[in-house]
């Protein structure tokens, strides 16, 4: 026999024996997904929900608002 054929019969007999393995194994638990499980399962805090704000909402955006509400009170004033 040449060699790639032994060589095929090896792999081939080693995919087999995996498989055959991967099989026979009992059904391990999900520990992680238990675990993330739980964190999806209780309510969120309002801090929480507040820093799912993008950054420029929550800091950029209120920022600008104060800086141009002091700097609108050296600007002219409207005549009324």
């Amino acid at each position: 026999m040449s060699p790639i054929v032994i060589g095929l019969a090896v792999v081939l007999f080693a995919v087999v024996a995996l498989i055959v393995v991967s099989m026979m194994r009992p059904a391990q638990t999900d520990v992680i997904g238990d675990r993330l499980s739980q964190f999806t399962e209780r309510t969120m805090t309002l801090d929480e929900l507040e820093l799912q704000q993008p950054f420029s909402q929550r800091v950029l955006l209120p920022l600008t608002r104060t800086l141009l509400g002091q700097l609108g009170k050296f600007g002219p004033q409207a005549e009324r």
